[in-house]
């Protein structure tokens, strides 16, 4: 990594920046996340990044159990909460330590297409399950 430019931005975290009133982290993926003032001691804005980090770095096992945890989950019929969680095993043992945000099309297609050729409508069924994650969680 090389040094930063600015001297007074060389003791933050990497890719944090003093942005008008805030301190600002730029993921690797694009936009930017408010951490912290900018009157907020160095200490806060470190605690601040370590936060966003671990949050960043969850993998689609957090997220199922998040998603089964949530209001939406719990507002379906016990019989289709029974059946979705019938088919987390083989979605976490394929997907399960990806990081949400390197899970590609090309994944699921993959895994669609090898499942698929068992029963159309449980790879359709799985698909369907992991949309409603990814969607439930990222909203």
């Amino acid at each position: 990594m090389r040094e930063r430019n600015n001297k007074g931005d060389r003791k933050l975290p990497p890719r944090v920046y003093a942005h008008g009133k805030k301190y600002r982290w730029h993921p690797k993926s694009g936009g930017s996340i408010a951490i912290c003032p900018i009157e907020s001691p160095l200490s806060l804005v470190w605690l601040e990044y370590e936060k966003l980090i671990n949050k960043h770095r969850r993998n689609v096992t957090e997220l199922f159990h998040e998603y089964f945890d949530s209001t939406q989950f719990k507002a379906l019929a016990p019989s289709t909460q029974r059946s979705n969680l019938a088919r987390v095993p083989i979605l976490i043992k394929v997907f399960g330590n990806m990081n949400p945000n390197s899970l590609l099309p090309k994944h699921i297609r993959a895994f669609m297409d090898k499942r698929g050729e068992h029963s159309i409508s449980t790879a359709n069924n799985d698909f369907s399950l992991l949309s409603k994650v990814m969607q439930c969680v990222v909203a």
